[in-house]
């Protein structure tokens, strides 16, 4: 009978045991969450905003040219205009015109000097053309220097210089400013010049009105 009764002991003992061990296993066990599927190549994932399209740059305008304003002179002009070789110029109003049959126009101050000469004239440079000019009127020695390239408010080439001539209604040497531009294979040519001892050379003045000259 002792053996019985000790038998069922050791069965419970190692039944309990069992589902000692069991039970922990089976409450340690959780079902394991499903995997998300991986995106595919070049599909943005749930936590991945889409990248924006580039952005294109605005088409923007080409502004259009300004149309041209007229220079502001730093003198109340009058002007000269040649129908014939199809150009104008700007000089100071209170110089009148001189007659002359040697230029296209002859103009001087009320003192008689600065005086203006505009000519038209054959040359390989803008001092052969000067030079040419001026012995028209009865003039000699002329020197050019400072000569350079320049551009009208037309857009025409140009070149100008300073220089030295002798007039014949003058016992001294004028001092001059002279711009040339080519038209038709001949050179117009505006000299602004002046007898310092009675009027100074004003040499930005003599340019200002030397590049007023205008090809219609």
């Amino acid at each position: 009978m002792f053996d019985g009764k000790y038998r069922f002991a050791v069965l419970f003992i190692v039944m309990l045991l069992v589902l000692g061990l069991t039970l922990p296993a089976c409450t340690c066990q959780q079902p394991a969450e499903p995997e998300e599927p991986s995106a595919l190549p070049g599909q943005p994932t749930e936590t991945e905003e889409p990248s924006a399209p580039p952005e294109q740059p605005a088409e923007t305008e080409e502004p259009s040219a300004p149309p041209t304003q007229p220079v502001a002179l730093s003198f109340e002009a009058a002007e000269y205009t040649s129908d014939e070789y199809g150009f104008s110029v700007k000089y100071p109003k209170d110089w009148e015109q001189q007659p002359s049959d040697t230029t296209l126009f002859y103009a001087a101050a009320p003192d008689q000097v600065p005086i203006l000469m505009i000519s038209v004239a054959e040359g390989a440079t803008l001092a052969e053309a000067v030079a040419a000019a001026v012995e028209e009127v009865g003039g000699s020695n002329v020197t050019i220097k400072s000569q350079s390239e320049t551009t009208l408010v037309d857009g025409t080439e140009a070149t100008h210089g300073t220089g030295k001539f002798k007039h014949p209604e003058s016992p001294l040497a004028l001092d001059a400013f002279c711009l040339g531009a080519m038209k038709d294979g001949k050179w117009i040519i505006i000299t602004v010049a002046t007898v310092g001892l009675v009027a100074k050379f004003d040499e930005a003045k003599f340019s200002e009105i030397a590049h007023t000259l205008e090809f219609k």
